[in-house]
């Protein structure tokens, strides 16, 4: 939710009770953070690890492999940040129109995949 807090602005209707711009800017690189740690690509990580019978090696090479998703969330949320902070600050017709695309997107992703499931 980018509208209110963006560079220390607000607007009027914004409510004081909203986290300041400071938490609000950085929530999709959390969001990143949080993948890289939780995500599955881990255990597909392990195969390659403990087929070289070696803890250290198979240590190491999971260290990288997350150490390497979490760098590559971190740039994805930052980099989505920046380009929406400078829709929003320069094109507001374009902002809200990816906006809602990425609404319908995720919709419909998120309904194939219920539907799969059923």
């Amino acid at each position: 939710h980018i509208e209110g807090h963006i560079d220390g602005h607000t607007d009027e209707h914004v409510d004081s009770t909203q986290a300041p711009a400071s938490v609000t800017g950085h929530r999709p690189v959390m969001v990143g953070v949080l993948h890289g740690f939780a995500g599955s690509a881990p255990a597909l990580a392990l195969i390659p690890a403990v087929a070289s019978g070696k803890l250290m090696v198979a240590m190491t090479y999971l260290a990288l492999f997350s150490l390497g998703v979490i760098i590559s969330m971190v740039a994805f949320g930052i980099g989505f940040t920046t380009i929406q902070t400078f829709l929003y600050h320069r094109y507001q017709s374009i902002f809200q129109w990816v906006r809602g695309l990425l609404a319908v997107s995720a919709i419909i992703a998120g309904s194939a995949l219920l539907l799969r499931t059923l």
